[in-house]
């Protein structure tokens, strides 16, 4: 994807959570924000504390199955940071840059297995979502309404999609190749979605040989459920009182409709959509206070670690190129 479109994805999103905000009574909204619960803010804090060292153990157990010695875990910590930062800031990139760069300051692992190491990442972000969206159905009958039946077919196609992925990446690099070539994309592009694509693939092949990938999926899965938690946390201390299943079903759909926009970091549609379930599922709180509530919550989970990943990117003299 150029540049040029991210960044318009990009002001799209921003332009969606101006619209959100400015649909709500701001005085309502600041009203919402100085009741909160303190004590209940700060476990939120502690929980995303937790989401992040559970990513970092993800990463350092699949960097250690790229070279040794393990990292360890503060710097393993650094580059989860690092890393979201680069992939919200570098509208150039389809890959944050940022872990594997750092990965081979540190270990010299060549980054094009690094990359690789990412993307299955990334697809582990994206099973977890679907494992507690899933598991969210069978916990919240209400989460099977009408409304949400176009969301669930596409969220089926993606589910599709993985499961390909994870059975014949061989196979479907094949596939995939013939169709993109087929495709009439600008040659400057063809190549470089053409690389995506070839590395993605790679990728899934080398670490579907792993036999303990199962521990990376079991720390996506858990780091995933600590997110539905804290979103519970959140919405308590906003006095928007909401259950765990129902945050597992806020949480996880609202991510899942960011990933299928491909805005970066899901600005703007991620606070809209977490917006719009919470209105139909919370059974108190007035509009004004729902979202404030997934405002306080990206605030906490996402801008606030893209301020501290950014600060990183700064210290380690790397920064987001737009070239």
């Amino acid at each position: 994807m150029s540049p040029w479109i991210r960044l318009a994805f990009l002001a799209l999103g921003a332009a969606v959570l101006l619209l959100l905000i400015a649909g709500t009574d701001v005085r309502e909204l600041q009203q919402a924000v100085r009741r909160a619960d303190g004590i209940l803010l700060a476990w939120a804090f502690a929980l995303l504390v937790l989401d992040i060292g559970l990513k970092a153990l993800r990463w350092r157990f699949m960097a250690a199955q790229l070279a040794e010695p393990p990292l360890m875990l503060r710097h393993a910590a650094i580059s989860v940071l690092a890393g979201v930062a680069a992939a919200s800031l570098a509208p150039a990139r389809g890959i944050e840059f940022a872990k594997p760069l750092l990965l081979r300051r540190s270990r010299g692992v060549a980054l094009s297995t690094s990359t690789a190491a990412v993307v299955v990442e990334r697809l582990l972000d994206g099973v977890s979502l679907i494992v507690l969206f899933g598991a969210s159905l069978v916990l919240l009958p209400a989460g099977r309404a009408a409304v949400f039946r176009p969301v669930f077919a596409a969220i089926g196609i993606l589910v599709i999609g993985i499961g390909l992925v994870l059975a014949i990446p061989s196979r479907l690099s094949g596939v995939l190749t013939r169709v993109l070539s087929a495709l009439p994309l600008p040659a400057g592009i063809r190549p470089r979605v053409l690389s995506l694509v070839e590395t993605f693939l790679h990728g899934m092949l080398m670490w579907r040989r792993h036999q303990q990938l199962w521990i990376a999926v079991a720390l996506s899965v858990a780091a995933a459920v600590t997110e539905a938690v804290r979103l519970t946390l959140v919405c308590a201390a906003l006095g928007t009182p909401i259950t765990i299943p129902q945050a597992m079903f806020t949480f996880s759909l609202a991510n899942l409709v960011a990933v299928l926009t491909l805005i970066p970091g899901g600005v703007g549609v991620t606070e809209l959509s977490m917006a719009g379930i919470l209105r139909l599922i919370a059974t108190a709180g007035p509009p004004a206070a729902l979202t404030a509530t997934v405002l306080v919550d990206r605030m906490l989970a996402y801008y606030l670690v893209v301020v501290a990943g950014s600060l990183i990117l700064l210290v380690t003299g790397m920064r987001p190129s737009t070239r």
